[in-house]
């Protein structure tokens, strides 16, 4: 059972606690942020393995906030959770290097377990 931990940022109260929620249940140590500033705040703090991260957030968006934490740990695989709208930021922040993956709301939890273990344990299910 996996203990890696996760750090889950959007500003979406209900997304933060469901992916909270399915993640334990998988055995994943999660923690959370509602918005850019405490992502970075909690990323120094708890280093996580993998970040989820919602690209469209009041204040820093999450193609900015993934900027900054590639620019601190280049190897940190990041998936961004957007909007179909959004994608054209997520292909140019991928082509940049900041983002490792990207999901398009509504999302499939079974992917992002899938996606988890490719990340962590080099696993393709």
């Amino acid at each position: 059972m996996p203990s890696e931990l996760i750090l889950v940022v959007d500003d979406n109260a209900g997304i933060r606690g469901l992916l909270k929620e399915v993640l334990e249940s998988k055995g994943y140590k999660v923690e959370i942020a509602q918005n850019g500033k405490e992502a970075i705040e909690k990323f120094h703090k708890c280093v996580p393995s993998v970040v989820l991260l919602d690209s469209r957030m009041p204040g820093m968006n999450g193609v900015k906030v993934a900027e900054i934490l590639k620019a601190v740990s280049p190897e940190l695989p990041i998936i961004m959770i957007s909007s179909y709208s959004e994608q054209r930021d997520i292909k140019i922040a991928q082509e940049k290097g900041f983002v490792s993956y990207s999901l398009t709301k509504p999302f499939d939890i079974n992917e992002i377990n899938k996606l988890l273990h490719t990340f962590l344990f080099h696993e393709v299910d």
